[in-house]
């Protein structure tokens, strides 16, 4: 993820291998979305993705997009749309 600026926040589009993840925006507004579908969400809301699916959020209000994310797993893999291998691992220590 980078920050553009305080109006712009852009995730790259990535996949989880191994756990689901809860987005909850705290506050602003994002348009978030998981392979086809795409949802406007706003504070105090979430999107559920399963594992494995591809995902991922914008911000779509006039202020900075704060997002909480949990992942269901201790252990998990990331890929990026579009990367031929997995690209990061998180492990629990």
């Amino acid at each position: 993820m980078r920050q553009l600026d305080r109006k712009l926040v852009i995730a790259g589009v990535m996949s989880l291998i191994g756990a689901d993840v809860a987005l909850t925006v705290r506050d602003g507004e994002a348009e978030m979305w998981m392979e086809e579908q795409r949802v406007t969400v706003s504070a105090g809301q979430s999107l559920i993705v399963p594992a494995e699916r591809m995902h991922g959020f914008r911000n779509s209000g006039n202020v900075t997009l704060h997002i909480h994310a949990v992942l269901a797993s201790p252990i998990f893999e990331a890929t990026m749309e579009g990367a031929t291998e997995t690209v990061r691992r998180w492990e629990a220590v």
